[in-house]
């Protein structure tokens, strides 16, 4: 999981995985790792850890892990409306734009996603974190468009 969301590896976690891959029974297990992951823990082994982990996995092929989409502001603001409001409408009500753009950013975002429902993308943000960062979607604010607070 730590990989998945960060990409990275802490080199305690590295050496748990290469203990595990350094053994001579665990190939077939690595054949269902990503080949990223396995790399990334390959990167801090060393000495006969490392020697272990080469010998055990040589010839073994990995999955290829899906790169993390990179959205851009306009994609995670129409993401975070997704759940909030129920129309293109209302979203591009909600964030002062046109319909039209709703759209366009919806359709792109799908095509990073790889999904085609608004329910897929709110289930695959979900599972990615896309949205964990993400606070209230009508706290959003739009470029160019101050915010008006309440006592204004």
């Amino acid at each position: 999981m730590e990989f998945a969301r960060t990409g990275s590896l802490h080199p305690h976690t590295a050496a748990r995985i290469g203990r595990l891959g350094a053994k001579r029974n665990h190939g077939r297990l690595f054949a269902m790792v990503p080949r990223e992951l396995v790399e990334c823990t390959r990167s801090h082994l060393s000495g006969d850890l490392a020697a272990s982990f080469d010998e055990t996995l040589s010839g073994v092929s990995h999955l290829e892990m899906r790169p993390r989409p990179r959205l851009t502001d306009g994609e995670l603001r129409v993401l975070r409306a997704l759940a909030v409001h129920p129309t293109i409408a209302a979203i591009a009500a909600a964030l002062h734009v046109s319909p039209n753009t709703i759209k366009s950013q919806l359709q792109s975002l799908y095509r990073k996603l790889g999904c085609s429902t608004r329910e897929e993308a709110i289930q695959i943000a979900s599972r990615l974190r896309l949205r964990a960062a993400v606070t209230d979607p009508r706290a959003v604010t739009v470029p160019g468009v101050a915010r008006l607070g309440r006592g204004a």
